[in-house]
């Protein structure tokens, strides 16, 4: 079963993994003192650091909280002992839209458990790292995750996941890695990144490395023939870094650069094909439950929910379908270091 629910309510949760990701940027963006000191206030209101939670009623005695003890949805999920289904999603963006993106797939969960006699809240975790998502999995603190093609070859080859489903992409959005320069580069293939310098992302993940890299081997670039190289969290930020002339190319996803391609600044070198994401269970739910969460994503259609996630809809698992990707992780590593920096 899903963990019961313990601890702060679902909205004071949500609340504070905001306020910690607001932190977090403002903290790299260099805003100032001030907002860190607010950002401070509102998150030790959020851990109940003697802050009222509403607003009074006026039949209340002073001090009061209108709402203390009230019927909340997730007072009646504690009172009921419902259980809380917590789904991992990995987000790079400081977004509200995470809950509203997933909010169909969480309904869809909901409801069949709800069919199977396991009532279950859905709580959507955001992660901001890969790594941090696949070590969550793995250690049984969420139950289930939405990976990508190499972050699920690491937790299979680790703990032998269940595999729920496969996203089908949108044929605007094709789950694809995007190798760009600048428009005014003179670069034309990757045998042209010899002697330049090359952003790639997230070093753990099939777009962020393994895929470059093993064409970079293909094209016969090796890491020591690049003049610098650097692994980068955040897609956006290879994406400034090459528009701005700090880097000679870097790696995109697909649904990025269409993003970026609108300024007209980023032009294409490469593009290597990747396999769908997976979405994975954690070890030792039961049976009743894998199928359940297994059916109820492929029955879903093309709701304007998927759509925002760039997916029209999932198909049956087939982990054959990620057999190049494990290719391509075997000739990444002996890519070479390269001079990170």
């Amino acid at each position: 079963m899903p963990e019961r629910s313990r601890g702060p309510s679902r909205g004071r949760a949500r609340l504070r993994r905001r306020l910690v990701q607001v932190s977090e940027y403002v903290g790299r963006e260099g805003l100032g003192p001030l907002p860190l000191l607010l950002l401070a206030l509102a998150l030790a209101c959020a851990l109940g650091a003697g802050c009222d939670s509403g607003p009074r009623s006026d039949s209340a005695p002073p001090g009061a909280v209108a709402n203390a003890g009230a019927p909340t949805l997730a007072n009646a999920f504690r009172r009921r002992g419902k259980a809380r289904l917590r789904v991992g999603v990995h987000t790079w963006e400081l977004s509200s839209r995470v809950d509203q993106d997933y909010a169909a797939i969480a309904q869809a969960f909901e409801q069949a458990l709800g069919a199977i006699g396991q009532p279950s809240a859905v709580d959507i975790e955001p992660f901001a790292v890969y790594g941090e998502l696949t070590e969550a999995l793995l250690a049984g603190r969420i139950d289930v995750a939405r990976l990508e093609s190499a972050t699920y070859l690491e937790v299979r080859e680790r703990g032998q996941l269940p595999l729920l489903a496969l996203e089908q992409p949108a044929m605007a959005t094709p789950r694809r890695a995007v190798v760009v320069t600048a428009a005014d580069s003179a670069i034309a293939s990757l045998a042209d990144a010899r002697g330049h310098s090359f952003a790639f992302g997230d070093q753990r993940t099939a777009v962020g490395r393994y895929l470059p890299q093993a064409a970079l081997r293909e094209a016969g670039v090796e890491a020591e023939a690049l003049s610098r190289s650097r692994y980068m969290r955040r897609p956006d930020k290879i994406a400034a870094a090459v528009r701005l002339g700090e880097y000679d190319l870097g790696v995109l996803s697909y649904a990025l650069y269409r993003r970026e391609a609108r300024a007209g600044t980023l032009r294409v070198v490469a593009t290597i094909d990747d396999a769908p994401q997976p979405w994975v269970a954690r070890r030792g739910l039961e049976p009743s439950l894998l199928r359940g969460l297994a059916d109820a994503l492929q029955a879903m259609d093309a709701s304007r929910s998927l759509r925002s996630l760039g997916i029209v809809g999932f198909t049956a698992p087939d982990a054959s379908v990620y057999e190049p990707v494990r290719a391509a992780k075997r000739a990444a590593a002996a890519f070479g270091p390269g001079t990170a920096r």
